[in-house]
């Protein structure tokens, strides 16, 4: 992460809600967490985030499209697990220069079974 980027957290549980913070802390410009549960969600404002979706009423993709003016994000961390906040993380990328063996690399990552791994996908 890097002074001014915009940072999507996919999952706001323990391990993301801290992801969140530290991205502030190192200087995000906008720290957006998407979570399907309010409790998180309100937390992750109440801890810093600048933005908060909530995937069960919204399109997380398209409200991320709108925020970074059709951009996407500098850096997407899926922290959720499941098979759709994988999909919609690789979605909101920024498109300058990602390559498809990277996006490869965190999908074989997110098969080993170890709920401890984290993906982080930056172009």
């Amino acid at each position: 992460m890097q002074l001014g980027d915009t940072v999507v957290v996919m999952g706001g549980g323990f391990a993301g809600q801290i992801i969140a913070q530290c991205a502030k802390k190192k200087g995000a410009e906008r720290v957006i967490v998407v979570d399907v549960l309010e409790g998180k969600l309100q937390l992750a404002r109440k801890l810093g985030a600048d933005y908060t979706i909530n995937a069960a009423q919204t399109d997380p993709v398209a409200v991320i499209r709108e925020i970074t003016k059709g951009l996407g994000a500098d850096v997407v961390v899926e922290a959720a697990g499941s098979e759709k906040s994988i999909n919609q993380a690789t979605a909101l990328l920024k498109h300058n220069g990602i390559r498809l063996d990277d996006i490869a690399q965190a999908f074989d990552l997110v098969d080993k079974d170890d709920a401890a791994i984290k993906v982080v996908l930056r172009p």
